[in-house]
């Protein structure tokens, strides 16, 4: 029994925030998963697309400042999933112009994001 106590807070110290800025930088993070999501291209209009990719700068920028190191085992995987989620929408944007490669996308059909 002793041994099973041990274990389990040994396992919430581990993957748990590693102290209470961590707990800030693990709600940081949430809002930051949120506003990403909220972030839509809903028309599919050349506007929305500079409007988004502005938005994922600035999540970028906000995420940067979010120590990594402050978080717990699941959040620092969500912090890198993040990060990589708005640099690859980003690079289409920007760099692949996918919008403008795929000319269905502006139908807004098929979409699965």
């Amino acid at each position: 029994m002793k041994q099973q106590i041990a274990t389990i807070l040994l396992l919430a110290i581990t993957l748990g925030p590693t102290s209470a800025a961590g707990a800030d930088a693990a709600e940081l993070l949430e809002d930051l998963i949120r506003q990403a999501g909220e972030a839509e291209i809903p028309t599919r209009s050349a506007a929305e697309y500079d409007a988004a990719a502005r938005a994922y700068k600035k999540l970028l920028d906000k995420l940067s400042r979010v120590d990594a190191g402050e978080l717990g085992a699941d959040d620092k995987i969500d912090h890198e999933l993040l990060e990589a989620k708005l640099r690859t929408h980003l690079f289409e944007i920007e760099t692949v112009e996918l919008h403008k490669l795929v000319p269905v996308r502006y139908l807004n059909l098929f979409t699965t994001s």
